[in-house]
């Protein structure tokens, strides 16, 4: 068995370790026992799960249908992970949880008050070092496991490791003396953190994305949090231009060094943020399919397709009126690659 993620000492023996801590993707997927959630591969195959007291109307609604056997197979939560933390890892990270939660849920209860400044508007967290480190873990998770495609810089992610190692503890006071000791520390990775929460009006859901192309910022969203993370304070004017709809000069406002609260950004446009990601994922679903196709043609017929080929398998698939979910599994996509290689 592998070694643990996070102390490298113990067996990862863990199993159903959640990448992104529970409470945290209420509003993404839904209760336990009651989720729904999607995850976009790579590859640009959707995998789903559904939790196993979602109603059978619920299911419908959603799929058009009934799950199917094949479904049932496949049904894996995309966000719970195997085998990446030991037990003891695990329960360190239960008690940071526990900690945060109550804080996170007065955010977004609307219960903690709104300031403004620098043309930003932010929230101040009291327990600056406490949420540090629950951002600081989830950053880690999602770099840790091969699950999700996160470019996040290796100096970067050992010294977070290596951070969380030290201060960690399943005593909740040791956790706390911890958190004095190692302060300097902690504070001293720049982060800029921003709360976008959804609103009806907007589409495209909430989302659990890394951003691979870049690595400084790490740029990751999870859910209606939207975390960049530096190296060092230079690193902050590194001209990105903006990500995902988020101006640069507005990740420096709200960036937090050495800080005794903690700033997180509110960004009230989330539909804007969405619109530019969900672009992003469709341009680089379209492409992967276009180069499977590629090769599928390459392996079968000896020959490449041409652009106009690949744009017109890409075009079926794309406009086809089967579920999303369903069109980009891979039975789909063999059935049109049939009729477009015959």
């Amino acid at each position: 068995m592998q070694p643990c993620a996070l102390c490298k000492e113990r067996e990862a023996d863990k199993t159903g370790s959640h990448v992104v801590p529970a409470f945290m993707l209420v509003s993404l997927i839904g209760k336990r026992n009651k989720e729904v959630g999607f995850e976009i591969s790579s590859a640009g195959y959707v995998k789903k799960h559904i939790g196993r007291e979602v109603s059978a109307e619920a299911i419908h609604e959603l799929l058009d249908r009934e799950l199917s056997e094949d479904d049932l197979e496949e049904n894996e939560n995309p966000f719970v992970v195997d085998n990446l933390l030991c037990s003891f890892c695990e329960s360190r990270l239960s008690v940071l949880e526990s900690g945060c939660a109550p804080e996170l849920r007065k955010l977004k209860d609307g219960k903690l008050e709104l300031k403004n400044a620098d043309k930003t508007s932010f929230f101040e967290m009291a327990n600056n070092l406490e949420i540090r480190c629950l951002f600081y873990s989830i950053v880690f998770r999602i770099a840790a496991t091969s699950k999700f495609e996160y470019n996040l810089n290796a100096t970067l992610y050992e010294r977070i490791r290596g951070l969380l190692d030290k201060v960690l503890s399943t005593d909740i006071k040791e956790f706390t003396d911890n958190l004095k000791k190692f302060s300097d520390e902690l504070a001293s990775i720049p982060v800029s953190i921003f709360y976008a929460p959804l609103t009806d009006n907007d589409d495209g859901g909430n989302q659990i994305y890394s951003h691979k192309p870049l690595s400084i910022p790490s740029f990751v969203i999870i859910n209606e949090f939207i975390v960049c993370t530096y190296n060092k304070m230079p690193q902050i004017n590194f001209d990105f231009g903006s990500v995902f709809s988020i101006d640069k000069n507005l990740v420096k406002a709200t960036i937090n060094f050495k800080e005794s609260v903690l700033k997180i950004g509110f960004l009230e446009s989330r539909k804007k943020i969405n619109d530019s990601l969900n672009k992003e994922l469709a341009h680089k679903m379209n492409q992967n399919i276009g180069n499977l196709f590629r090769e599928v043609s390459v392996r079968t017929k000896g020959i490449a397709p041409s652009n106009a080929e690949i744009h017109e398998f890409v075009k079926e698939v794309a406009l086809d009126e089967t579920e999303l979910f369903d069109k980009l599994k891979p039975e789909f996509l063999a059935k049109v690659m049939k009729k477009h290689l015959e």
